[in-house]
């Protein structure tokens, strides 16, 4: 009878757990629409209650009015606790200690609402990690260096893919000088004086949350290629 129990309250467990994995896997496709639509880079960063509240959202009021919403939502979690989670975070691996105190200067330039500078300060280092983290040595090919850290099989709960398109279709896109700007979030036109309305809450996120993401994955990176991940409590 025991054991009839039992193998009634695992069976019961499976089907919880199945049924949890499918919502999850639905409320993700949901957020990384949202992404899309918000111009965020679709990362899996954020909290996971986070994508249930969007999730959520978009049940009761619908696609666009959640798309309209987000943005003060995601900036309402980047508070100053979660920033300063970050930095201590950032700080504590011995391969980024070189650039720390540019990324503390560019985090303090967001709590003080400085977003050009944040921005303008941020953005060069996605570039700059990517080459520390991988050691490249010599001129870069970002776009040859991205596949070997979001590399990860495109799968509804892998955001890599997702990542790597928005990094190569949205920050390095091009640009010409007093044309009309392709990507709202050009890491050439923003550095290279061709875009002068970038300095948004928005877009200092934006650096934020793909600054992040790329430091997640480089740890991954060096984790499996032997480099030196040396943290410091």
């Amino acid at each position: 009878m025991k054991l009839g129990l039992n193998m009634n309250f695992l069976d019961y467990s499976e089907e919880f757990l199945a049924n949890l994995n499918k919502q999850f896997e639905r409320d993700s496709i949901n957020y990384k629409e949202i992404m899309k639509k918000t111009g965020f880079p679709p990362v899996d960063i954020v909290p996971a209650e986070l994508i249930f509240k969007m999730a959520d959202f978009t049940e009761k009021y619908g696609l666009e009015e959640t798309v309209k919403q987000f943005p003060s939502v995601l900036a309402e979690y980047y508070n100053e606790e979660t920033l300063d989670y970050l930095v201590s975070k950032w700080k504590r691996f011995s391969w980024l200690k070189k650039r720390m105190p540019i990324i503390e200067q560019a985090i303090k330039a967001h709590k003080l609402e400085m977003y050009y500078a944040s921005i303008t300060t941020l953005l060069p280092q996605l570039e700059g990690i990517l080459a520390d983290g991988t050691n490249h040595t010599g001129d870069m090919n970002v776009r040859k260096k991205l596949p070997l850290v979001l590399n990860k099989e495109d799968a509804v709960l892998v955001f890599d893919s997702n990542v790597k398109e928005y990094y190569e279709d949205t920050v390095l896109e091009g640009f010409e000088h007093n044309k009309t700007l392709k990507s709202k979030f050009s890491r050439h036109a923003i550095l290279h004086g061709g875009d002068t309305g970038y300095g948004t809450k928005n877009n200092s996120l934006r650096c934020i949350l793909l600054f992040d993401y790329l430091f997640e994955k480089l740890n991954e990176y060096r984790k499996k290629s032997g480099l030196e991940v040396k943290i410091d409590y």
